[in-house]
């Protein structure tokens, strides 16, 4: 799970990235164009897919 938000986080520098253990989801908040997103997903590569959206 570490490597995961490691490298979630080198390609998107303006998101926070975390597995959420009561969850069982991956989460991003980022910043993009003057505004916060919160972000989930199932995997580390949907959560990937959803930040590359987000940032339009």
């Amino acid at each position: 799970m570490a490597a995961a938000v490691i490298t979630l986080e080198r390609r998107f520098p303006e998101a926070s990235v975390w597995f959420g253990k009561q969850t069982l989801r991956w989460w991003a908040l980022m910043q993009w164009a003057a505004r916060w997103v919160l972000l989930e997903a199932a995997t580390p590569m949907d959560l990937a897919d959803r930040m590359t959206e987000a940032r339009g």
